[in-house]
């Protein structure tokens, strides 16, 4: 969608101090915005903006959607370099990740994931129940008592491994997702550290830096801030008929 449009206070850190600034979720006024409001007309179609994994997709406004609804969608990222390494080989390297850098790259599946908010409860592309979803992030204690998460963290660092399970469906960057809802005419775009960083401080990154980022995968590095996507530059270039920016196209049809 061209210009990628946010409106006054739909950017990402906007401060919403009022309901006249836009809704906070399960915040409280003043809150700070944590992603990107794309306006676009109820039913533009929503697609992918990476390779990965749909965990969840539902019609929900409850927690820890609330404020979200009436459906959403949340994709892992597949951010691996090398995506024909076998699950042993993977952790293999991400156990010798602190040494190697580029190993622990080559074996990280999910450093990023995506929500995508105010869809069209009738037409979301697939069934991902939150409630199916929510067991792969509960913590869980080894036999020593010590709490595990499903994230293996690496020297503090954001990196994650993790082998999907064969329930969540793996989509191509530019797949459609859904639609935009009509009552919304936008859709809310968050690039999140982990599933559920709620409104947290540093949970997000600005969705424009992640787009200018010429390897997406890279672990939370700094961009300038854009409103155009290279990314999507290139995709308009490949002869398709669809205009990508990073997030929506829009049928000319």
């Amino acid at each position: 969608m061209t210009p990628y449009n946010t409106g006054r206070t739909g950017h990402y850190g906007a401060v919403r101090n009022s309901p006249a600034d836009g809704g906070c979720g399960i915040g409280t006024y003043p809150c700070t915005h944590p992603g990107d409001d794309i306006v676009g007309p109820g039913g533009t179609v929503v697609v992918a903006p990476h390779d990965g994994w749909v965990i969840v997709s539902q019609p929900t406004d409850n927690p820890p959607f609330k404020g979200y609804g009436p459906a959403v969608v949340l994709l892992a990222h597949d951010d691996r370099v090398d995506k024909d390494l076998s699950d042993g080989e993977r952790k293999e390297r991400v156990q010798t990740g602190l040494t190697n850098p580029q190993a622990l790259r080559e074996a990280v599946v999910t450093n990023t994931y995506s929500l995508l908010a105010h869809l069209d409860p009738d037409n979301v592309r697939y069934s991902a129940p939150f409630d199916r979803a929510r067991g792969l992030w509960d913590a869980r204690s080894d036999a020593a008592g010590a709490k595990k998460n499903y994230f293996l963290s690496v020297d503090g660092t954001v990196n994650r491994y993790q082998s999907w399970p064969t329930w969540a469906q793996y989509v191509h960057e530019g797949d459609w997702l859904g639609l935009i809802d009509p009552d919304y005419g936008h859709v809310h775009w968050e690039i999140r550290k982990g599933p559920l960083e709620l409104m947290s401080g540093n949970g997000t990154r600005n969705p424009r830096e992640w787009l200018t980022l010429e390897d997406p995968s890279q672990p939370w590095q700094a961009a300038a801030p854009s409103p155009v996507s290279p990314r999507g530059q290139k995709s308009r270039s490949s002869g398709s008929g669809i205009v990508l920016l990073g997030l929506l196209w829009l049928a000319t049809r």
